[in-house]
């Protein structure tokens, strides 16, 4: 810094007592920053994340805290290495050796998008997904507070909806085979025909694309953790979106809709379970949302750890 240029935050002490206070928080939202991703299937990669960077204000007579530092430090270490849960925290580290005597707890918020390949259901095709990662870290000189949430979208066929459909159809069943006598026998063949006409099918049950946000508080210190955890609620809600399909893809698509109906509380309930089974597991949230077709309001449907 040259010293000839005013420092306002250094040299200015809040005068007036009725002003002074301690602060939670003070720093930067969504900083654009580089981020590097070692992954097992794509390699490295580059992509332009965004930050939110805090320390606290633990001085009541301190004008503010230095900015600069902040940012230095965060796109220091983001552009040399790869991104870590090590990498966090020595960041989160040096936002307080940069504040000495001002701070003594440090936040960071990182939100980016992890590439993960998918194959589509039936056919030999492949496509690329991104879901929503943030890693929210904190620092309090001692301890190191990690979470991690993720986002994944997948389909959800409503239950309800499925069966009052299933009532239409036999309903029509029966009104398109009622002039047969009590004797009479409908063929195999009869039914085969009458299923594959469009006008038979005159109900289908809604769905709609629906997401699940999960925050886990974790121990490992490998960021293929967040991958497994996405790959375990996928597989357990049997229903995930695909990238590229054909028709074979589809009609699987439609099957595995079929056989997994399921309310907000399902899906939420479903994952719940499979979270609750993993003993590496602190702590962890998860707030599951249908963009329902029927309404024009979302159903949800929450779940903890604990509760």
């Amino acid at each position: 810094m040259n010293k000839d240029q005013p420092d306002v935050t250094s040299d200015m002490l809040i005068k007036r007592d009725s002003l002074k206070s301690k602060l939670k928080k003070v720093g930067m939202e969504s900083v654009e920053v580089p981020v590097r991703l070692e992954l097992p299937e794509a390699g490295s990669g580059f992509q332009v994340a965004s930050a939110d960077i805090y320390v606290n204000l633990d001085s009541s007579r301190a004008k503010g805290i230095h900015m600069s530092r902040l940012y230095i430090s965060l796109h220091k270490n983001l552009e040399s290495q790869p991104l870590s849960f090590k990498l966090i925290r020595q960041i989160l580290s040096e936002f307080l050796v940069s504040h000495k005597g001002l701070s003594t707890c440090s936040y960071l918020n990182l939100r980016f998008d992890l590439p993960l390949e998918r194959k589509s259901l039936i056919s030999s095709n492949k496509s690329w997904r991104k879901y929503p990662v943030e890693i929210i870290g904190k620092y309090d000189g001692k301890n190191f507070d990690i979470n991690c949430s993720f986002g994944v979208l997948y389909s959800s066929t409503c239950p309800c909806s499925a069966a009052l459909s299933r009532q239409l159809i036999q309903q029509h069943f029966l009104e398109s085979f009622k002039v047969l006598k009590d004797n009479d026998q409908v063929s195999t063949h009869d039914i085969f025909e009458w299923l594959g006409e469009e006008k038979n099918i005159l109900a289908t049950p809604h769905s709609q694309r629906s997401k699940a946000t999960v925050t886990v508080k974790i121990q490992q210190q490998d960021l293929s953790c967040i991958e497994n955890y996405i790959n375990m609620v996928e597989e357990g809600l049997q229903t995930p979106v695909q990238g590229i399909v054909k028709r074979e893809d589809e009609q699987a698509f439609a099957k595995q809709n079929g056989q997994n109906l399921m309310f907000a509380e399902d899906a939420c309930r479903t994952i719940k379970a499979q979270l609750a089974s993993q003993p590496d597991l602190e702590d962890f949230q998860i707030k599951v949302s249908h963009y329902e077709s029927l309404h024009p309001h979302n159903a949800v449907s929450y779940a903890s750890k604990s509760f």
